[in-house]
């Protein structure tokens, strides 16, 4: 930039440069009034409005102080809580049993049902007794792969004769003759068979109660009442019942009689509406009550038959 000032008066400023002439003059009297530009004097200094004043670096820092701060960046989504689904990652409630988005099973398969083999009543898959009959089941029993069949042989032997189930006679004489070691022997029933079975002396009907209409066998000796699997008549499904041996009905072989008398748990036991309170005789027909439970007590044995005949 160089700047000159014309001969005109008023005198002017201007870029020669940028201009031939001064452009304020043409502005003002036209081009007959322009004359040759003068020099600027020597100890010229140009005028503070020709370059912009340069900015205080106070100025700018204080700018920078007061300057709003950049915005935070996003804070990530939190994470879902609780379950969610294993397939599609959906959210799900506590008690979910499948996903309301993609449909998959988020619990896992009950257990199959089963039923007993003795009496066939249904029961859940993870079912150890049966609630009807008192039968301890085999966990694996439905599923309990079938026998590889046997292929005979060219030349089988003949098979040995089963051997005889000892008498009760033979225990006794065993025993009574020494050399045996009763710790581990088994107990033998009184009405000792062939094929192992305790036989039936007689039967108790429930006629109110879970189990109505349905009949407990009773064997010979003791037989306990109560709530838990192990008692001689198991009333599971009877919560007003005692669990061991609500009440004892034993059968004496010898008088062939039957009797009644409390047991070990704290419920009282009626005979036709009377409190037994300790060894009553048993009538055929009579009524037991134990708890909220009724029974009608049928006789097998008695002064009509005995097993003795028949073994």
């Amino acid at each position: 930039m160089k700047l000159i000032k014309c001969g005109n008066t008023p005198s002017h400023y201007y870029d020669a440069d940028k201009y031939a002439d001064c452009p304020h003059c043409a502005k003002l009297t036209g081009p007959a009034r322009q004359q040759s530009p003068e020099p600027p004097p020597p100890n010229f200094q140009p005028s503070a409005r020709s370059a912009p004043p340069e900015r205080p670096e106070t100025e700018s820092r204080t700018s920078s102080l007061w300057a709003e701060p950049p915005a935070p960046p996003p804070a990530p989504a939190p994470a879902p809580s609780g379950p969610a689904c294993p397939a599609c990652g959906a959210p799900l409630r506590e008690d979910a049993v499948f996903c309301v988005e993609c449909g998959k099973r988020v619990t896992p398969e009950p257990p199959a049902a089963l039923a007993c083999p003795a009496c066939g009543t249904p029961l859940p898959g993870d079912s150890v007794f049966c609630v009807r009959c008192g039968k301890r089941l085999d966990p694996a029993f439905a599923e309990a792969p079938a026998p590889a069949p046997v292929i005979p042989s060219t030349a089988a032997p003949s098979p040995a004769p089963a051997p005889a189930a000892p008498s009760l006679q033979s225990a006794v004489d065993a025993v009574r003759t020494g050399g045996v070691d009763t710790q581990d022997m088994k107990t033998v029933a009184f009405y000792n068979t062939a094929h192992g079975t305790e036989p039936v002396v007689g039967w108790l009907v429930c006629t109110q109660g879970s189990y109505f209409g349905e009949g407990f066998p009773l064997k010979a000796g003791r037989n306990s009442i109560g709530r838990q699997m192990d008692n001689d008549v198991p009333l599971a499904q009877e919560t007003t019942v005692s669990r061991r041996a609500h009440a004892i009905l034993t059968f004496d072989p010898k008088q062939q009689a039957f009797f009644i008398q409390p047991g070990e748990g704290s419920g009282l036991t009626y005979r036709n509406d009377e409190l037994v309170s300790g060894f009553t005789p048993l009538r055929p027909y009579d009524t037991l009550q134990l708890g909220s439970a009724a029974f009608v007590f049928a006789p097998f044995c008695g002064e009509h038959f005995r097993w003795e005949d028949h073994i």
